[in-house]
Order: C-alpha cells, then structure tokens, then sequence
C-alpha cells in the first residue's frame, strides 16, 4: 500500500461532531472490509461498538474513538513511510 486513503470528504463532516456512527459509515471513511473490521475488533486493533443509548440491540461507534484511531492510523502509516519504526 503506498497510501493511506481516508475519504476526507467524510472525515471533514465528522470533524466537529459528537455523537455515534454505525459501521457502514465508519467503513466509508477507513478502507477495511466487514470481515477485517471485526477481526480487528475481536483483536483489539479497531474499537468496540457501544450499545445506542435508548436502544437495547442497536450498536454504533463513538465520533471520537474513530476519529482518534484514523488519526493514529495516520500516524503509524506516516511512520512507516518515513522509515521509521511503529
């Protein structure tokens, strides 16, 4: 991979906003299949989803945890690129 593509478009909306996103948007902004992202889940590479408040099944991902785990993404593919350790 020689670049790490974030949809900026929708990382921009997100920017300033609080809040949850269900997987199918988060999948939008980081370039993982369902499969892999669950994996990662199970893993501990990509956070959990949380249960929505009021719901008793419904599950999203907090605005903020997705957006700090693009940012560290970003971080260690810039790292790599650069030469330098993860």
């Amino acid at each position: 991979m020689d670049k790490f593509n974030v949809d900026r478009q929708s990382l921009a909306a997100i920017s300033g906003l609080d809040g949850y996103l269900r997987l199918p948007d988060v999948l939008k902004l980081i370039p993982v299949g369902r499969t892999c992202w669950y994996s990662g889940v199970k893993k501990g590479i990509y956070p959990a989803p949380r249960v929505l408040p009021g719901t008793q099944r419904a599950k999203a991902y907090p605005v903020a945890e997705i957006r700090g785990l693009i940012e560290r993404i970003e971080r260690d593919f810039q790292a790599t690129q650069a030469g330098g350790a993860v």
